[in-house]
């Protein structure tokens, strides 16, 4: 049996996913190309500079699962070889997509995944606590990378609620429907903030003791 909790895994492999997202930042934008490109001094301080980064919402589960190589990951190259099916964007039923919550519940759904296999090769039981997997789940992300979304105009008028929390109930809310109705697509990218040096995050909140 495994010395860490499942609770434990759970933090580790919502790390994984930051981690992967500030690596795939600094391997698009490194430091003195980024500089170079925009035509400042190294000098200025990094942090007056954000931009709007986004990748194929399905290169997550590689992050959250340790098995990706960024040295590989060609946005362009990659929305060329899985293009979209014709009629994907449009609304079903005259209901619109709402994308990023949906993509927002699809990343949820793969840190949940990769807990639970994660515990599976660990031998730690989970049984009992899935529901509150993914309540950390849909909150991990939302903090993680869509948080963010509030603040920026170019952003947040397509969240289609206006607090983060509420963005956190509609993740829980949707994670519990059937795939199709979840799951945003392979072909569809998300968004979120970073500047040169990584991933623009919020600071991650001081893991508790005894709880998620």
């Amino acid at each position: 049996m495994s010395s860490i909790t499942w609770r434990e895994v759970g933090w580790l492999v919502r790390g994984r996913g930051r981690a992967f997202l500030s690596d795939f930042v600094r391997r698009r934008h490194g430091g003195g190309l980024f500089f170079r490109m925009f035509g400042m001094s190294q000098s200025q301080p990094w942090t007056s500079v954000v931009l709007i980064e986004s990748m194929p919402v399905i290169w997550m589960v590689d992050a959250y699962e340790h098995k990706y190589d960024p040295a590989r990951f060609n946005d362009r190259r990659w929305h060329r070889d899985h293009p979209a099916p014709p009629d994907y964007f449009e609304p079903k039923n005259g209901r619109p997509l709402n994308e990023v919550a949906r993509a927002a519940t699809t990343i949820s759904y793969y840190l949940y995944a990769a807990w639970l296999g994660e515990n599976k090769e660990r031998g730690i039981r989970d049984y009992g606590h899935r529901r509150e997997m993914k309540d950390f789940a849909a909150q991990a992300v939302v903090e993680d990378i869509f948080v963010l979304h509030f603040s920026e105009p170019k952003l947040n008028y397509r969240l289609g609620c206006d607090s983060p929390e509420k963005l956190v109930e509609g993740v829980r809310d949707l994670m519990e429907k059937p795939k199709t109705r979840r799951d945003v697509g392979d072909w569809v990218d998300f968004e979120f903030l970073a500047t040169h040096e990584g991933l623009k995050l919020p600071p991650k909140p001081p893991k508790p003791s005894s709880q998620l």
